[in-house]
């Protein structure tokens, strides 16, 4: 190879630096809010720890503090950006139940089973958990679609970034009352594509938003101090 055809070459190298820089650019999504995440806190060992459930789930959202902003295509174009209604919990009960038995019952928290039956009659919970979500961002980008009405390719294979805060709160029904509430913040981001579309990464803030809450000693205490 001649010396002219490698300048060129390294010329045509140089000048596409930018057009490589733009292009990594459009296929980035909004900054994450990041939370800091505590770890998690085993019950002590010996404690009695009376069944817990999950209880009502709420939504109290400032329009200021609900939008989900969605990105298609390989330079991230914009799809759209709505805001979640102010009493519009976005996650489903079963996904609360299966996120909140993953991160508590390995410490020690003790759950129900689930019924034989839809027909039986089970005592009431000792222990009731329920939260209000008072936060929700979500900024995702679908790559592997081609339009904003992301109905075409295959938009459930995202990247992004999500956060949530909720307020945790406990209610003890031999005490009557709610013996602990805290707010706690989760957050999840990938830059790297996974399946499963807004609700996987959303849920993945979730996680990291239990996992926050059962790092709270005042969390932990109040569940082993909770008699009947």
């Amino acid at each position: 190879m001649t010396r002219s055809a490698t300048r060129n070459r390294r010329a045509v190298g140089l000048g596409a630096l930018p057009l490589i820089s733009a292009l990594l650019t459009a296929c980035a999504v909004p900054a994450p809010i990041r939370a800091p995440l505590g770890t998690p806190l085993p019950i002590v060992s010996g404690s009695t720890v009376q069944e817990m459930g999950l209880g009502p789930l709420a939504a109290r959202l400032d329009p200021s503090a609900a939008n989900i902003s969605i990105q298609y295509g390989w330079f991230c174009e914009p799809a759209s950006q709505r805001r979640l209604a102010s009493d519009a919990v976005p996650f489903s009960r079963g996904d609360v139940q299966l996120a909140l038995q993953a991160v508590l019952e390995p410490l020690g928290y003790n759950f129900r089973s689930a019924p034989n039956s839809v027909f039986e009659r089970a005592a009431p919970l000792a222990l009731v958990l329920g939260g209000t979500v008072t936060k929700v961002v979500v900024n995702t980008c679908h790559p592997y679609t081609g339009r904003a009405s992301l109905d075409i390719g295959m938009p459930n294979v995202v990247k992004g970034n999500a956060f949530v805060e909720v307020t945790w709160e406990l209610f003890s029904s031999s005490n009557e009352r709610v013996v602990y509430k805290s707010s706690h913040q989760g957050s999840f981001a990938t830059e790297n594509t996974i399946s499963g579309g807004v609700p996987t990464i959303l849920n993945q803030a979730l996680t990291a938003n239990l996992r926050n809450l059962a790092a709270d000693p005042a969390f932990r205490d109040a569940v082993a101090q909770a008699k009947n």
